[in-house]
């Protein structure tokens, strides 16, 4: 599978790399393959029609790396005004669903091959730090990041290499609250992002129901008072409790 948000890579229109020469007299040599050569040559020529080709590349501190933000694995830069583009590959332990990315930056294509989620980037001309992008994947499972940085000749600059060990979360850990409810809702905290609930009262009827469960809340203002029974759901792992409803 490959993403684009800018360019598409199905079209051959766009294998205008690699190339030689420098901008604006680059002399294509197309491989016959769109791929992250091809997002580098369209850059160089980006840059030089904007008129920043010449300007000198931040290069303190220079940094590419990733952090776990609750669901989320994110890909960040700092140091990096002006720089060409990149590009970073995840390998995962194990196979693994991007269920959502998000790119920061304005060029930008992803592909997942096997365990790897390979990033491509380009265009980082307006700040010294920031985001490359963010991913939504499921919790639990160890990350080895590759990155690379080009200059504005499209020149490697930088090679970094990152590792990354996801909090491991079980529906063992999974709370709410407050138990009982008073306040018109109820939280679950700690709990994976694949997880589904379901609520039953006592006579066993199903009352609420949600299966990607993205609020993590269950809106009790309606709900009279009583006994409640959940039913957490992630992969293969339940936990089931009962709430209060309090009026």
């Amino acid at each position: 599978m490959r993403q684009n948000l800018s360019l598409n890579g199905t079209v051959s229109i766009y294998d205008i790399g690699p190339a030689a020469g420098k901008p604006p007299d680059l002399i294509s040599q197309p491989d016959g393959i769109v791929n992250f050569e091809d997002l580098m040559v369209f850059c160089l020529m980006w840059k030089w029609n904007k008129k920043t080709q010449n300007l000198k590349l931040k290069t303190q501190n220079l940094s590419l790396w990733m952090e776990e933000e609750g669901d989320w694995v994110v890909v960040k830069y700092r140091g990096l005004a002006d720089a060409l583009g990149g590009r970073y590959i995840l390998k995962f332990d194990q196979g693994v669903e991007a269920e959502k990315v998000e790119s920061g930056l304005k060029a930008f294509v992803w592909e997942r091959i096997d365990n790897n989620l390979i990033l491509e980037f380009g265009l980082i001309d307006a700040e010294d730090s920031g985001e490359v992008c963010r991913i939504k994947i499921k919790n639990g499972i160890k990350i080895q990041g590759e990155g690379e940085i080009r200059d504005s000749e499209n020149k490697k600059i930088l090679v970094e290499n990152y590792e990354l060990s996801l909090k491991t979360i079980s529906l063992k850990e999974a709370k709410c609250y407050p138990n009982p409810s008073r306040t018109g809702e109820v939280r679950f905290f700690d709990v994976p992002s694949d997880t589904s609930i379901q609520i039953y009262n006592i006579a066993g009827e199903l009352i609420f129901s949600d299966e990607r469960f993205n609020s993590r809340t269950w809106p009790t203002k309606n709900i009279a008072s009583g006994t409640y029974i959940y039913i957490l759901t992630s992969g293969k792992d339940k936990k089931t409790g009962k709430i209060a409803v309090v009026k």
